[in-house]
């Protein structure tokens, strides 16, 4: 990944501040990789003045990763501060990471760096009195402590650090090296623990660190490298999984929290989101695959419309039956529209073959529409009565896997019986209008158009064809 270096030369830290804002925008990750807390650089954004000394300012920018490399010193009272003030005023700082060989400013580097501006007089560098040129002066001679000796210190005292496993028979188990409750139960207890710098020091935790007394999670938990709270609870006896999802989003709604935090579903919230989509893709995916199919066996473009119409009259059936039976709307009910669609979608294609029929005998359409009808009552009425007869078993089964068996069997029963009626009147009626249609003036002209513009195709289809009829039968493959 290419990166942009911007070096201070003349500019100072003002500079490189406003510069590295400038460039923040267009870039994935803004790094700081050397210096201290010096005089730093403001930035003014939506007219609000922000004062960096350490973080990049590239923390303005919620989707930017901000790193503060190994080369930065860092004093970690300024920067905490720092991170305060940022939370106080509504930014988020969850994507701020810092490099754990990054080195720490102790008090004592504070001190050696005014005793030595002291002692120098005139002579003196006029630096800024930090203790940052002190702090370098330790990492080049590898005596500093970073932020990883501190951190790694004090993790394997309280929440133990794991050495090695011990193996019984056929379990393994894990072997954690903790401090003794004693040596941990107090700040003052901690304090006294020791850590070996790189030079191989011991160096007191008291001289090192300040204890505050605060509260905190007693677990972290993150996702996508940032943190979250989880809350899992089950809905209530006579609700709906979508119902409680939309009571929960009221709620956050109303609880008013900061900038940066967002409510995120997970489970089977999340689950239930993923499957409205899909379900979506899928039914219109399956309206182009039939229309495709029965247009290819029809050979008619507006004939398989007229069955696809009876489609969308089955939905609002198959759902009040669900209401009519207090089932809910969830995945398996969805699957029990995908069955009503190739039921409805069969009584109508029963319909409209044996009337396409009757009409290339001669007979006149209303006289094929009448007796096409009157023909396929009977298979129609059989076919609906034996799938309703062999789904009355779901709809009163018990035991596990009842639930989902029943939202599929009810919707099914329901909406194929209210529908019936309808689709045995609809679908001659659409067949009767859409003939109309094909006969009107405008119809002949979008089907000559369509002629004219697919003449080539076929022409060159039956050159092909004639081609091949004529080779020599050895060429043939």
């Amino acid at each position: 990944m290419p990166g942009i270096v911007i070096v201070g030369a003349q500019w100072g830290d003002e500079g490189k501040g406003k510069v590295v804002d400038l460039l923040a925008e267009q870039a994935d990750a803004v790094v700081r990789f050397q210096g201290g807390n010096n005089a730093g650089h403001t930035i003014v954004r939506d007219g609000e003045e922000f004062k960096f000394h350490l973080i990049p300012s590239g923390i303005l920018y919620p989707d930017k990763l901000c790193m503060i490399g190994n080369g930065v010193v860092l004093d970690p009272r300024i920067l905490l501060d720092e991170i305060d003030g940022l939370k106080r005023r509504g930014i988020d700082v969850s994507n701020l990471r810092i490099s754990a060989n990054a080195h720490l400013i102790m008090p004592y580097h504070v001190l050696l760096d005014t005793a030595g501006e002291v002692r120098l007089g005139k002579l003196s560098v006029g630096t800024t009195r930090r203790g940052i040129g002190p702090c370098y002066a330790d990492k080049a001679l590898r005596l500093g402590i970073r932020v990883q000796d501190v951190s790694q210190t004090v993790n394997a005292l309280m929440a133990g650090q794991r050495v090695t496993t011990y193996n019984a028979a056929s379990d393994q188990y894990d072997v954690t090296l903790r401090a003794e409750d004693a040596f941990r139960r107090t700040p003052e207890s901690l304090a006294d623990a020791t850590l070996r710098t790189a030079a191989g020091q011991l160096v007191q935790l008291r001289n090192l660190v300040t204890f505050d007394q605060g509260e905190g999670p007693a677990s972290i938990e993150r996702l996508n490298r940032q943190r979250q709270i989880g809350v899992t609870a089950n809905y209530a006896p006579g609700s709906s999984q979508a119902a409680a999802q939309r009571e929960i989003e009221a709620a956050f709604q109303q609880i008013g929290m900061e900038p940066g935090y967002r409510l995120v579903t997970s489970g089977q919230s999340q689950e239930l989101g993923r499957a409205v989509y899909y379900f979506g893709l899928a039914f219109a995916l399956s309206f182009i695959f039939m229309y495709m199919v029965l247009a290819a066996q029809f050979e008619s473009f507006i004939h398989p419309i007229t069955i696809l119409l009876t489609l969308p009259l089955s939905v609002p059936f198959g759902l009040l039956a669900l209401s009519l039976f207090g089932q809910s709307l969830n995945i398996y009910s969805a699957l029990g529209v995908l069955l009503l669609f190739g039921i409805v979608k069969k009584n109508a294609i029963l319909q409209i073959d044996h009337t396409i029929g009757l009409r290339a005998k001669g007979l006149p359409r209303y006289a094929a529409i009448i007796q096409a009808n009157r023909d396929r009552l009977r298979p129609i009425l059989m076919t609906t009565m034996a799938l309703v007869a062999g789904m009355i078993p779901l709809c009163f089964g018990r035991g596990p896997g009842a639930a989902t068996n029943k939202s599929i069997g009810l919707l099914v029963v329901g909406g194929q019986s209210l529908c019936l009626l309808l689709t045995l009147l609809a679908v001659p009626v659409f067949y009767s209008l859409f003939e109309d249609l094909a006969e009107s003036e405008i119809w002949g002209r979008i089907a000559r158009g369509w002629g004219r513009a697919t003449a080539p195709v076929g022409r060159l289809t039956a050159r092909f064809s004639r081609r091949s009829a004529h080779a020599p039968q050895g060429a043939q493959r």
